[in-house]
């Protein structure tokens, strides 16, 4: 039995053009349903999370790995919603979410504990309207062919 795309895609390494050196890693995961706490296999909610090394920031291939995760959530997982979060005062990740089609949604205070301090956090988000707006006419950024080989239907 093949396992469901959100156990597969936790924690991905994501990879140069060309050379396959890695240079990032790239998380997506279903979320649970907040009102009942379970996590239906059709809820519709999915969080996006990145991490790129320095040495290659502002190259846009942390940009190019969001796209292509959010074509899979949207394409291929049915998602309503995208989400995720940055550290505030963090720009540079902003920016790169933006440019994916991921909106600033607000501030949650003292979210993440780092170096022994509580940091507050944006949200950024996408909804499915606005992936269709951006990027729904394009070609996938993503091997679907491939993908897709190893997906079982999930939500019929």
């Amino acid at each position: 039995m093949t396992e469901p795309l959100a156990l597969q895609l936790q924690d991905l390494a994501y990879e140069l053009p060309d050379s396959r050196v890695r240079i990032g890693d790239i998380r997506l995961r279903q979320k649970p349903d907040e009102l009942t706490y379970t996590e239906p296999r059709c809820h519709g909610v999915w969080s996006l999370g990145i991490h790129s090394e320095p040495t290659n920031w502002g190259n846009g291939y942390g940009t190019s790995a969001m796209v292509a995760m959010l074509d899979v959530a949207f394409r291929l997982e049915n998602a309503q919603r995208v989400e995720g979060h940055i550290a505030l005062g963090n720009a540079a990740a902003l920016r790169c979410a933006q440019k994916a089609g991921r909106r600033w949604e607000g501030v949650s205070r003292q979210r993440w504990w780092r170096n022994g301090e509580w940091l507050d956090v944006m949200t950024v988000g996408t909804v499915h309207t606005e992936y269709e707006r951006l990027w729904g006419d394009s070609e996938p950024h993503w091997n679907f062919d491939e993908l897709r080989q190893t997906l079982t239907s999930r939500c019929e």
